[in-house]
C-alpha cells in the first residue's frame, strides 16, 4: 500500500501529457498578410541595378531585395524583399515600366512583378524584362553637343564620362569608377543611372548606394543594411539599434550601429579598429551606460559617453572567452560562457567568480530570474543561483520530460518556460503545476533558442522557424520563409513598440504579428 501511494503521489507531480499539433500555412499568404507585417532587412550593401520610377528609385541588392528611395522626400522607405513577396532577396536587375507604371525584378528564380493595386509581389506571366527607359534621341543629341555632366535623365554614363567626385573624408573617389574607404578597401562601381533632378545615382560592390550631385559634384555614400553576417541578435538602445552576428565563409564579422533618427549606418570590425579583439558577436546587452557585446572571443564593451571601445578575456577574469548569453539581475551584468558564468557589478570594475566551484567547466546557454534567485540553462538541466549568498543548487524541474540540454528559459510574471533538446515545459509557479509539450519535437527538431512573451502569445526563436503558441486557444503554429521570413535559422526575438525583431539568417526580420492578433478577435 506504501508503494502504491508512492506511485500516485509521484504522479501528482507532473501534470499529464497532452498532444500537441504544430500548424503551418496552409493557405496563400497575401489573403491574410499585408506587405508590411514582414519587413526584412539584409544586407543590402552590394548593390547589383539602379532604375528610377515616378516617385520612388529602386536599387537591387545581391542579398536585401530592393531599397527604396523617395525622390521628393528625400527619405528611404521600408524594402521591397521575400517578406513583400519576392521569389528572391538576389535581385539580378529591377525595372521600372513607365508604360505600365509596375516594378519588376529578375531573380534566380525568375521575373516577379510588383502588383500595386493588391500591394504585394507576384511571378510575372511574361518571361522577358521590360526595356529600361532611355533619354530620346533629342535630348542625347543635345548632351553630345554640350558635353560636361549635362547628362539627360535616364542617362547611364559609363565611367570614363564620370566626373571626378568629391566625397567626405571617409572616402576617396578615383576616376574610372572605384572608391576607396578608410581602411584602404577598394570598391568598384555597378550600375548607375540619373534621374530628374540633376543627380546620378551609383551602385557600388560593397559599401551600398552612392548619389552624386551634377551641380556641385559632391558624391554622397548611403550605407542601408545590417552586417553581411550570420545575425545573431539587436539590441535597441532608445530608438538606435546596434546589430552583430557571425561572419559567413564569404564575408567578415561585424558590428553594426543603426542611428534611426538621422537614418545613418555604421559598422565596426575587428581588424581595423585594435580595440576589438573580436567581433563574432553572438549576444548583446546594455548595462550602465555601455554596450556589452558576449562573442566567440571576448566580452567587448563600448563605453557610448566615451566612443572608446575595450575587450575583456580570460586573464581579466572571464571563466571562457566564448560567450553565450548575457543578462542584468540584481543590479549585475551576468554573463554566460561555455565554462561557467561571472557577473559585473554595478562598479563596473573587474569580473567577479562565483565561490562555488561546481559550475566550474559547465557550458552555460542562458539565464532567466525568479525573484531573489539567478537560473542557469545548462547541459546538465537547470541550476539555481543566489546572489547574496553564492548558493548554488540544482533547479528540480518535475515535468514528464528529460531536463538535460536547456537551450532556453524565461520568466514570465507566474509563469517559467523551459526549452531543451527533449521539447518545451511549462511551470505556474502560483499553482505549482507543471506542463510538458513534448510532441514538439516532432515538428521542431531544431535547437530552440529564445522565448518572449506576449499578451496571450508564447514566441520561440528556434532552428526550424517562429514558434507561436496561443495560450487562449491552445493553437501551436510554426512561422517559416512560406510565411515571410528570410530563413528559418532564427536565434533572437525582441520586442519594440508592439512588433518582434528576428534576428536570423537574412538579417533582421520586423513581424507585425499585432495586426493579426486584432484579426482574430
Amino acid at each position: 500500500m506504501k508503494n502504491v501511494f508512492l506511485t500516485l503521489f509521484g504522479m501528482l507531480l507532473y501534470l499529464p501529457l497532452t498532444a500537441q499539433v504544430v500548424h503551418q500555412i496552409d493557405f496563400d499568404r497575401f489573403t491574410v498578410y499585408n506587405i508590411k507585417d514582414w519587413i526584412v532587412y539584409g544586407p543590402a550593401n552590394e548593390i547589383t541595378s539602379i532604375d528610377i520610377g515616378q516617385v520612388d528609385a529602386y536599387i537591387g541588392t545581391r542579398k536585401g531585395g530592393i531599397l527604396r528611395y523617395d525622390l521628393f522626400s528625400g527619405k528611404w522607405k521600408y524594402p521591397f524583399t521575400t517578406g513583400s513577396g519576392l521569389r528572391s532577396n538576389h535581385i539580378l536587375s529591377v525595372v521600372y515600366d513607365y508604360k505600365e507604371d509596375r516594378v519588376y525584378a529578375l531573380t534566380p528564380k525568375g521575373i516577379d512583378v510588383y502588383n500595386e493595386a493588391f500591394d504585394y509581389w507576384e511571378a510575372a506571366q511574361n518571361d522577358l524584362l521590360p526595356r529600361k527607359r532611355h533619354p530620346t534621341n533629342e535630348e542625347l543629341q543635345y548632351y553630345y553637343a554640350n558635353g560636361g555632366y549635362n547628362y539627360p535623365p535616364f542617362y547611364r554614363p559609363s565611367n570614363s564620362e564620370l566626373p571626378d567626385f568629391f566625397t567626405n573624408r571617409d572616402y576617396i573617389y578615383r576616376l574610372e569608377g572605384e572608391i576607396i574607404d578608410r581602411d584602404n578597401n577598394v570598391f568598384q562601381l555597378t550600375d548607375r543611372v540619373t534621374d530628374q533632378f540633376r543627380r546620378i545615382w551609383v551602385g557600388t560592390n560593397g559599401i551600398g548606394v552612392g548619389i552624386g550631385d551634377l551641380n556641385t559634384l559632391n558624391l554622397k555614400i548611403m550605407r542601408r543594411s545590417v552586417p553581411d553576417v550570420l545575425l545573431r541578435d539587436v539590441l535597441f538602445d532608445g530608438s538606435n539599434l546596434w546589430s552583430g552576428g557571425a561572419g559567413n565563409p564569404d564575408n567578415q564579422s561585424g558590428i553594426g550601429f543603426w542611428n534611426r533618427n538621422k537614418d545613418v549606418w555604421q559598422y565596426y570590425r575587428a581588424g581595423y579598429n585594435l580595440d576589438i579583439y573580436n567581433d563574432n558577436v553572438r549576444v548583446i546587452e546594455k548595462f550602465k551606460g555601455k554596450i556589452y557585446f558576449g562573442t566567440a572571443g571576448c566580452l567587448l564593451v563600448f563605453n557610448k559617453e566615451k566612443e572608446l571601445w575595450k575587450s575583456l578575456v580570460q586573464h581579466d577574469g572571464l571563466q571562457s572567452e566564448v560567450i553565450n548569453d548575457l543578462y542584468v539581475f540584481d543590479n549585475k551584468l551576468f554573463i554566460a560562457t561555455e565554462t561557467g558564468f561571472n557577473w559585473i557589478d554595478a562598479s563596473g570594475i573587474g569580473i567577479n567568480s562565483p565561490k562555488n566551484k561546481i559550475l566550474n567547466g559547465l557550458e552555460i546557454f542562458k539565464f532567466a530570474s525568479l525573484d531573489t534567485l539567478l537560473l542557469l540553462a545548462t547541459k546538465s538541466g537547470v541550476y539555481t543561483f543566489y546572489p547574496k549568498t553564492q548558493e548554488i543548487a540544482r533547479f528540480n524541474i518535475r515535468a514528464a520530460l528529460p531536463d538535460h540540454h536547456i537551450t532556453a528559459i524565461k520568466r514570465n510574471k507566474n509563469e517559467l518556460w523551459i526549452a531543451g533538446l527533449t521539447g518545451i515545459i511549462s511551470y505556474n509557479i502560483k499553482k505549482n503545476l507543471w506542463q510538458s509539450y513534448v510532441d514538439i519535437r516532432q515538428y521542431v527538431n531544431g535547437e530552440i533558442r529564445d522565448i518572449v512573451f506576449t499578451k496571450g502569445h508564447i514566441w520561440f526563436a528556434t532552428e526550424n522557424g517562429l514558434l507561436e503558441y496561443d495560450r487562449n486557444s491552445d493553437y501551436w503554429y510554426l512561422y517559416t520563409k512560406r510565411d515571410g521570413l528570410p530563413s528559418n535559422n532564427l536565434f533572437h526575438i525582441d520586442k519594440y513598440k508592439g512588433e518582434l525583431w528576428l534576428s536570423g539568417s537574412g538579417g533582421i526580420t520586423v513581424f507585425r504579428h499585432k495586426r493579426l492578433e486584432k484579426l482574430e478577435e
